[in-house]
């Protein structure tokens, strides 16, 4: 019927298919991050209108969410429309979304993208100063969200994004308006 080289093909194929469809499930359910229960280092950055904005003028809020991402990068123009959708689901007074903008560098192609996506709900901030936010923060790929209490202490970390990150930043949002941990 297979000679012994068709079965081992298709043995591959079924374990790259299986890899393809799992690993990312496995890699946004809250991974393991060094800043995880420590507070999150204060970030300077930009407003699309130039402005400076410190990270920290969001303490107080019961829920920050901070979205690290880039026009090129598939995943995160995924989920930043998405973040945009759940960040409308919130009293901004009580929870705050930032987006912010690493590595890239084109003003136009960001302001492009929040057009196009209709993106409001969601503060878009831009770092412009290579590589400053990926070193306090400890990451090197994107998307890179992280979810921060009132006092800016790092209570979740989500690498890259899929379907299920949406309900699990909703659940960690949810036990910060609560209050509980």
């Amino acid at each position: 019927m297979f000679t012994r080289k068709q079965k081992i093909i298709v043995v591959v194929i079924i374990v790259v298919m299986a890899g393809y469809f799992i690993i990312p499930f496995l890699s946004i359910s809250g991974e393991s991050h060094p800043l995880n229960g420590q507070k999150a280092p204060d970030l300077t950055v930009k407003k699309i209108d130039g402005a400076e904005v410190k990270l920290s003028t969001f303490a107080g809020k019961k829920a920050i969410v901070i979205d690290f991402w880039a026009t090129w990068c598939g995943p995160c123009v995924k989920a930043l429309p998405n973040l945009e959708k759940l960040a409308r689901e919130y009293d901004p007074n009580q929870v705050v979304f930032l987006g912010i903008n690493v590595w890239d560098g084109n003003i136009d192609r960001i302001k492009k993208f929040i057009d196009e996506n209709n993106i409001n709900a969601v503060n878009i901030l831009i770092s412009d100063k290579e590589e400053e936010a990926s070193k306090k923060f400890l990451f090197d790929r994107i998307p890179s969200i992280f979810v921060l209490d009132s006092n800016l202490k790092v209570h979740n970390y989500f690498l890259g994004y899929s379907s299920l990150t949406d309900s699990k930043i909703k659940r960690e949002i949810h036990k910060l308006i609560k209050n509980v941990r």
